[in-house]
């Protein structure tokens, strides 16, 4: 199956010397992640919510100004923080391609591009709800199959640093939080990318003003919870379906209360890299 059938072809999309407010506004209103980086209709590059999140921890340029003088803190434009160049796929690849992408190059969202057009775009979202719903018996094998069992995880009264410092020395980006061992909640690099930004920025007002911010942030203050969850015997399927439903990144997997495994969107993407039939 091509990637023409799953993509979105109605994109909004923003120019590089937009305002980051218009790209923080439209994914709002659209309920979406990525934006297109265009010069009419010719890409240029990618803006995630990621990457607003990290830069201005997702504050709109009137809260980032300063009582001293009014002036924002903070990068403005979209061309200050935005991917270049955005990964692109054409409309009559395979879906198995686009999946294969994403999970190598570990994106969420590929530029559907034609004759270096803007045709759409496809996302990691597109392609879970893709393995949701087609008729592929890999789906329907056990989630303890693929889920992973050596899991990393914090406290909640985990300071922030420590859940950053094991997220990006191990490469992921779901972080349990348990109590002993019971599942009470997950902190992603999306919660972690909004912290530092909003820290960031709390800093440089501090600055301006001849104050010091210092932090004391915890896990549990920016974790989301509580989380659902599935059991051993639910399906890689019910994965998929789950973090389509719930707009998240992971399914943990729980026996008796207590965590046993986590799936995330990129293993369901891997394997559906794996297989012609998709």
């Amino acid at each position: 199956m091509q990637v023409a059938r799953i993509a979105t072809w109605d994109v909004q999309h923003v120019a590089p010397d937009d305002p980051l407010d218009k790209a923080i506004s439209l994914m709002e209103e659209h309920r979406i992640r990525h934006l297109p980086v265009l010069e009419e209709r010719r890409p240029l590059g990618m803006i995630s919510d990621r990457d607003i999140l990290l830069a201005v921890g997702w504050r709109l340029e009137v809260d980032r100004s300063s009582s001293f003088g009014g002036k924002s803190v903070g990068p403005r434009w979209i061309h200050e923080i935005m991917s270049i160049p955005a990964l692109r796929v054409e409309p009559t690849r395979r879906i198995a391609d686009a999946a294969r992408t994403m999970a190598d190059c570990r994106v969420h969202a590929l530029l559907v591009v034609e004759d270096d057009i803007l045709r759409g775009l496809v996302t990691s979202t597109d392609l879970l709800r893709h393995m949701a719903d087609f008729p592929d018996a890999r789906f329907d094998r056990p989630i303890s199959e693929k889920m992973h069992v050596n899991i990393r995880a914090v406290t909640r009264s985990a300071p922030l640093y420590q859940a950053s410092r094991i997220i990006r020395g191990a490469q992921i980006r779901h972080l349990p939080v348990l109590d002993d061992s019971t599942l009470v909640g997950v902190v992603t690099d999306r919660d972690l990318r909004r912290a530092c930004g909003v820290e960031a920025i709390a800093n440089e007002l501090a600055q301006v003003s001849g104050d010091l911010c210092v932090s004391a942030t915890k896990v549990e203050d920016i974790m989301s919870g509580p989380v659902e969850t599935l059991c051993e015997a639910s399906t890689i399927r019910d994965a998929a379906r789950l973090m389509v439903t719930r707009r998240i990144g992971c399914a943990p997997i729980v026996r008796n209360g207590n965590l046993i495994g986590i799936l995330t969107d990129t293993d369901c993407l891997r394997l559906l890299a794996q297989g012609p039939r998709a």
